[in-house]
C-alpha cells in the first residue's frame, strides 16, 4: 500500500488568521484553510474575469482579506500583481498610468481618496459594508464596477 501525498491534508489546514474589523458585527479573528484561501481566489478571479492578462494594484494591506485576496486571485490566475504602498491618493492614480493597471480593489476611504480621473482602469471592486462615496463614484471611469465583501464572511464556519 502506497503512504499518503505529505500535502494530501493542506487544504484543511490553517493558513492564516484575518482579523476583522467589524464592519457587519462585531471584530472577530477569522480562520482561512488552504482550501478557502484557494476556493476564493477561484471564486473571485472567475467572477471578476481576471486574466494573466490583468495588472492588479495591491494598495490594500495583505492583512485585510481583500488584499490579501488581491495577490492569491492574480497568482490563481497568472497576472501580475503590483505591490504598491502609498500614503497619498496621487500615488496609486501615478501608480495605475505607470504600471498599466487593470484592476484596483478598494475600500470606501480609498475610492473617498481617488476622485481624480483614473481612465484607463478596467474594472474596480469595492469591498466592505460600504459602497464608494458620491463623490467618487461620480469621478471614476471603470467600465465595469463590482462591490464585494472578502473571504472572511465566506469562512464564517471558522469563526470564533
Amino acid at each position: 500500500s502506497s503512504s499518503p501525498s505529505p500535502t494530501a491534508g493542506i487544504s484543511h489546514d490553517l493558513a492564516t488568521l484575518i482579523y476583522t474589523s467589524g464592519s457587519s458585527g462585531l471584530p472577530k479573528g477569522v480562520m482561512v484553510t488552504h482550501g478557502q484561501l484557494l476556493a476564493g481566489a477561484q471564486i473571485v478571479s472567475r467572477y471578476l474575469g481576471i486574466t494573466a492578462d490583468d495588472r492588479i494594484l495591491a494598495a490594500l494591506p495583505l492583512s485585510f482579506d481583500a488584499g490579501l485576496n488581491q495577490l492569491t486571485s492574480a497568482l490563481h490566475r497568472g497576472a501580475a500583481c503590483v505591490m504598491l504602498k502609498f500614503t497619498f491618493a496621487r500615488e496609486v492614480v501615478a501608480a495605475l498610468a505607470d504600471e498599466q493597471i487593470t484592476g484596483l480593489a478598494g475600500v470606501p476611504t480609498l475610492w473617498g481618496l481617488l476622485t481624480q480621473d483614473a481612465a484607463g482602469l478596467e474594472r474596480a471592486r469595492t469591498c466592505g459594508a460600504r459602497s464608494r462615496s458620491p463623490r467618487a463614484s461620480s469621478t471614476w471611469n471603470a467600465p465595469m464596477t463590482t462591490r464585494s465583501t472578502g473571504v472572511t464572511r465566506a469562512a464564517r464556519t471558522s469563526t470564533w
